[in-house]
Parts: C-alpha cells; structure tokens; sequence
C-alpha cells in the first residue's frame, strides 16, 4: 500500500507545488487548505506523515498541532511544519511538530524530512544547516535580483509611482496604513509609506514581522486579526501595533523582491475578492517596476500616467469585486460611462470626480483620451446618487454624453460585462438625446431596466 501524505496549506499554488514533488516520487497525497479541513480530512482517511504550512486564516498550523493531540487517539501521524517565520520553529516542536522546514521549500529537502518522518527520525544536524544555508542563498539572490532592477530605475519615477499607488490603497480600503518595500542592501526597504511609523529608507524586517513571511514564501499573507494567530501575537507582532495585515510578494522571475501591504492597528474582515484585488495590483506593480528598469516609459492612462486613476484591466476587475460584495452586504453600486469633448485634459477630468467622491471604494479609469469610467461602492445608495451626480455636473463644461447604471445591491449581482454594456446602451441614449445623462436603474432580479 502506497504511503499517505497530507499537505495543509491555504495557498493552492503551494499545495499543488508540494503534491507533485511528493507525488512524482510515489507518495499518495491529499491537500486541504485550513487547518479544520486538515483535522476532517485525518477524521477520514488517517494519513502517514502531515505537512503543514503555519500561517492560515481560521485555525494555524500551531492550533492544528494541538488539535491533533487532543482530538486524535494515538499513533499521532508525525507532523512537518513548514513556514517562512522561523521564529514559530521553536514553538511548533514543543506542540509535537517532529520537523520545521523553512520557505521557500526545496524538493530534496522536502522528501528528506518526509523520509525522516516516516522513519521516526529528526532531520540531522548537517540536513538542517544545509537548509538554513540554501534559506541564505535564495535572500541573497532575491537581494542582488532586485540591485540589479532599482539600478536600472529612475529613483524620482520609482517614488513618485510608489507614492501614488500607497496613497490609493489607503484610500480605497479606508486603510490607515500602505507601504511598498524592496529588497536592498541593508534588508527589506520602504519605498513608498503612508505610516509615519515607516518612513521611506526605514528598514522593516523587525518592526514589521509579517512582511518576512511574504518575501521568504513569495506568497500572500492575510492576518484578519494577527492577536488570534499564536505565532504572531507571541513574537512581539502586537507590540508594533499591527493587528490586521493582508501584504503580497513583487515576484520577478518567481523571486520575491518586495511586497506591497496593508495593514491597520484595528483587526478586519478581507475577504477573498480583496485578496484577488491585491495580488493583481502586486502583479502590475512588478510590471510597472520591469517597465522602468528598461526604460520604457510608464503605461498610458496607468496611475503614474494619470494620478488618482486604474488601467482599464483595474477598473473591470474591481467592478467585478465590487458588484460581488455589494451582492453580499447589501451595498449599492454606481457606474458611469462618460464620453467627454475632444481635446480635454484627462487628468483634470479625473480630479474633478475625486474632488466630488469620496474615495473609499471608488475607481476611475480613463479608457482612451475622451472616454472616463467611475466604479464606486456604498452602503447609502442615495448618498452615492448624489455624489455620483455632483460630479457629473461638475464635469458639464466638458462632458458630451454620460450613461449611468445604478445597482442595487439587493438582488443576485449581475456580471461587470453586463453592466459595462447597459452603460454603454445610456451612452448611447444619451448621445441620441443631445448630451443628456441618461441613468438606468437595476433592481432584484430579475432586474427590470428603467430609464430616467
């Protein structure tokens, strides 16, 4: 009978990772993505040897090693936990762990210490230090990877975009605080900083721990409520005043060579479209610095184009997010297509609608050189209306023809594509009609269209 491995991880690339090394080499394996998934599926099918990642929302790999000694009768399966915050090491030994193996994880490695286990055995003294060593070597590439990048870049571009992106972040998820750090010499750098506590030039790996555990995994951390998770509340997390993280590795070439973070002294709730959100704009940050670092120059209609403002692939990401979360709260959501005269500076356009909404969940895109698009999201759908309006008629001077669909948040949300093209049909009307904003209202399902 083949030997059974189970993978906890909440990271699907990471599982699916893990599952072909082990896999490949004849183990049969299972995956679950919580530590409650991990304890059913032992309840199920016991396994031979767990592997376990620490931080996941819900209940940790710390918890998931108590758990599994006090809900399970012996033999307890021996457990390896795996986790980019070595200071949990000690910690998860002394729950029964037989092995901690540091992220990034290496194939060798990994069917080392499995091997190990199922023999009874810790990984010995050289295995360890090997580890530790090869831990050294891929920070040091990550560090010289991201050397070779910021040499290439302009300093005042690379500020001036961070600078733009954290001021938007915070603004959008009402987060008091947003930074953007890379790999230098001296450690992992702040780049960019709406925290006063983490000045541009700060050094962050002691005072903000969380990030080590992106850079060192390359993957995205979520800590909805950090005093919840024994292993950050325990090391000193809390004393900087960090109760909510949610941070996302910049990856050139699979390496990790900075994060963009949010975080608060208050705990949150993020939720899994938030998380979609973040790592995109992780993605299109490493682009922007790829970009810069060939020296081309910055995307038309981007936020360092246009301050304040998303791509077009932003916009309709977050309009697919936001009409998914109104959904779910019972928010409404306003979005205006608006074609504006020929020859009007974009930019100012787009000041003019932030200067009339409030910024908390609200996007604007220039989608060419007379076209604007507004996504906005709220509980109050009157007040929205009003801010919405306020700033279409603030834009009347330049504005030809605006079509605006309002969404409540009532009924089974509709697509983003189906709302894009009912803003485009009151565009349309509106055109036909001699620049008159024409507004379309969807309600419940089955969302009958009216025109006003």
């Amino acid at each position: 009978m083949s030997i059974r491995v189970l993978i906890i991880d909440d990271s699907a690339d990471i599982r699916e990772f893990l599952s072909f090394i082990l896999a490949d080499t004849g183990y049969q394996v299972t995956t679950a993505s919580s530590g409650e998934e991990g304890l059913a599926r032992i309840r199920s099918e016991r396994p031979d040897v767990i592997v376990t990642d620490v931080v996941m929302p819900g209940m940790d790999g710390l918890e998931f090693l108590s758990r599994l000694r006090s809900d399970f009768m012996p033999p307890i399966p021996p457990v390896i936990v795996c986790s980019g915050f070595e200071e949990t090491s000690a910690e998860a030994i002394k729950r029964g762990a037989v092995a901690f193996l540091d992220k990034p994880i290496h194939a060798d490695t990994l069917l080392s210490y499995v091997t190990n286990a199922l023999g009874g055995r810790r990984p010995d003294a050289a295995t360890a230090s090997e580890e530790r060593e090869r831990a050294n070597a891929a920070r040091k590439r990550a560090q010289e990877t991201a050397a070779r990048m910021l040499a290439q870049i302009d300093s005042q571009r690379l500020t001036s975009s961070a600078d733009l992106l954290v001021q938007w972040l915070g603004e959008y998820f009402e987060c008091p605080s947003a930074l953007v750090a890379l790999l230098g010499r001296g450690g992992l750098e702040v780049v960019a900083s709406t925290d006063e506590r983490y000045p541009r030039g700060a050094c962050i790996e002691r005072s903000l721990t969380n990030v080590n555990e992106v850079i060192e995994t390359g993957a995205t951390l979520v800590l909805a409520d950090a005093s919840t998770h024994p292993c950050f509340a325990k090391y000193g997390q809390l004393a900087h005043g960090v109760r909510f993280f949610a941070g996302v590795p910049l990856l050139v070439d699979g390496v990790a060579i900075g994060t963009v973070c949010i975080f608060d002294r208050q705990k949150r709730v993020f939720e899994a479209e938030e998380t979609l959100l973040l790592e995109h704009l992780g993605r299109f940050s490493t682009r922007a610095l790829q970009r810069a670092a060939a020296q081309r120059p910055v995307e038309p209609y981007s936020m360092a184009a246009i301050p304040g403002a998303v791509r077009e692939e932003t916009f309709r990401l977050l309009l697919g997010v936001e009409l998914r979360l109104g959904q779910r709260h019972a928010d409404s959501v306003e979005v205006v297509l608006a074609e504006l005269a020929v020859g009007v500076n974009i930019s100012h356009a787009v000041d003019v609608v932030r200067r009339f909404v409030t910024h908390s969940r609200l996007a604007v895109a220039a989608l060419g050189p007379s076209r604007l698009a507004i996504l906005k999201r709220a509980k109050d759908g009157q007040d929205l209306a009003r801010q919405i309006s306020a700033a279409i008629d603030a834009l009347q001077e330049d504005l030809l023809a605006a079509g605006c669909v309002a969404v409540d948040g009532t009924g089974i949300a509709p697509l983003g594509q189906e709302v894009l093209l009912l803003a485009e049909r009151g565009l349309g009307r509106a055109r036909a009609r001699d620049g008159r904003v024409e507004r379309i209202l969807v309600h419940p399902e089955p969302w009958p269209l009216e025109a006003s």
